[in-house]
């Protein structure tokens, strides 16, 4: 079943898509010991049982936490991409330390993020195994600046025409960065993305100071 995308132009989402098992995800975060970062209090792992629904779970986390001291992370390999794994999560710059990290241990990353709240930002970022190539496509809007920047070679997946358009806003949105992630065979709009045939995991974590 298919979702309504108006979930797309509201709040923000923070998707980092790898090209990988969650077995073999999870191991590389234990191996760049992710878990043992000295900026926090507390790190809690709670296993969520197959065919869960995960979207809703991160909309309940962000009404039962204070999220400017807390970061959620929700790992699960989605039904309709089985062998791939998706970590969403509440930091707004969409783990980018984590992603090189990950792709410095040889996993494809891809990030995604949609961002309607204090400002309008919109992204996606690759970075290939072995930190090999990078590519970088976003829009920013804080009200008084606008810009549109892109780096790196084009994916065969990416629409160049929508880079020529006039409006800056225009080229690259949330309803684009739905169409890039669907031809990568992560279709957001799929009910099925939400949900995992293996378990899933809930990651929380409290800033030093703020419990």
């Amino acid at each position: 079943m298919k979702m309504d995308n108006s979930f797309l132009y509201r709040g923000q989402m923070q998707l980092m898509l790898l090209v990988a098992p969650i077995e073999t995800v999870l191991a590389s975060l234990e191996a760049i010991e992710w878990y043992q970062y000295s900026d926090y209090n507390t790190f809690e792992r709670v296993t969520i049982i197959p065919n869960t629904d995960l979207y809703h779970i991160m909309d309940i986390e962000y009404k039962t936490h204070d999220i400017e001291n807390t970061e959620i992370n929700i790992i699960w390999e989605p039904s309709i991409a089985p062998g791939h794994t998706v970590i969403r999560t509440s930091l707004t710059d969409g783990r980018y330390t984590l992603s090189h990290r990950l792709a410095k241990n040889g996993i494809d990353c891809y990030r995604f993020n949609i961002n309607n709240d204090i400002l309008l930002a919109y992204f996606f970022h690759r970075i290939s195994p072995n930190k090999a190539t990078e590519r970088v496509v976003q829009y920013i809007n804080e009200g008084d600046m606008e810009e549109f920047y892109q780096e790196g070679e084009l994916l065969p997946f990416e629409n160049s025409g929508y880079y020529r358009r006039r409006r800056k806003k225009d080229r690259i949105n949330p309803d684009i960065i739905v169409e890039y992630m669907s031809a990568l065979g992560w279709d957001i709009l799929d009910d099925n993305f939400w949900r995992s045939n293996k378990e899933a995991y809930k990651d929380t974590r409290i800033f030093k100071g703020n419990e």
